[in-house]
This record gives C-alpha cells, sequence and structure tokens, in this order.
C-alpha cells in the first residue's frame, strides 16, 4: 500500500467527520453568532464537501480495491457518498421532527468514514503479509 493511498483514506475519514460536526454544531452556531453565520448557505457548505469527497473517496476506495478485493467494502463506500449525495436534496422534508438532511448527512460520513478506516485497515494487512 502506498503513502498516497493511505493518505487519502485518512484525509476522507477527517472530511466524513466534518459533515458531522457541521450538521451536529452548525445550528447551534447559528443561534451563537447570528450575524456572522447567517450568509453562510448550508447547501453550499454540502456541495464544497461533495468537491472533494468525490476524487479523494473513490480514488482511495478503488485503489484499496484493487489490492484487497473486498467488494462489500467497494459498496459501502459507494453507499457513504450516495447518502452524503442524496443528503444535498433533503434540505427541506422532515420526518418525525427530524431534518432528513442531517440524519443522511451523519449515517452517510459515517458509512464512508468506516469503509475508509477499513480500506486503510485491509490495505495494512496486504502490505504487511505482501513484504
Amino acid at each position: 500500500m502506498n503513502f498516497q493511498t493511505r493518505f487519502l483514506d485518512i484525509v476522507s475519514i477527517v472530511i466524513s467527520f466534518a459533515c458531522i460536526v457541521h450538521c451536529l454544531f452548525f445550528p447551534a452556531l447559528l443561534i451563537l453568532l447570528p450575524t456572522m453565520l447567517s450568509s453562510i448557505n448550508n447547501e453550499l457548505v454540502h456541495i464544497f464537501l461533495l468537491v472533494f469527497i468525490y476524487p479523494i473517496s473513490i480514488y482511495a476506495i478503488y485503489s484499496g480495491f484493487k489490492k484487497h478485493h473486498k467488494k462489500a467494502l467497494l459498496l459501502q463506500g459507494i453507499l457513504g457518498i450516495f447518502l452524503l449525495t442524496l443528503a444535498v436534496f433533503m434540505h427541506e422534508i422532515s420526518l418525525l421532527g427530524f431534518e432528513l438532511e442531517v440524519i443522511f448527512t451523519i449515517f452517510g460520513a459515517l458509512v464512508l468514514a468506516h469503509a475508509h478506516f477499513k480500506n486503510y485497515r485491509s490495505n495494512m494487512i496486504s502490505f504487511k503479509t505482501a513484504s
């Protein structure tokens, strides 16, 4: 496993958790600092994060898949990206009082971060057994 793939897995995990932090703490910050944060468009933040998630996650997960051949892990990464993408379109929809955007973002980010963590570990195991 090369350094680039390991680094991208770690970056993707950090970005996934940035999505979770954004969803959980942005509303609180909006209440505390309304004038400063009111100009930030929530959907633009998601789109901005997705711009980084797509290339980094796809490259890292696929590069790892070529080494460890775990289809479930590849599908988990795709599912996480899909859920994060779907969250962008759920910004006005609620279910039982919960905004679906937040639910899809948190769940998608956790699924994707877990896929990158497993990808990282699987590649480390593959690297150690190959040497």
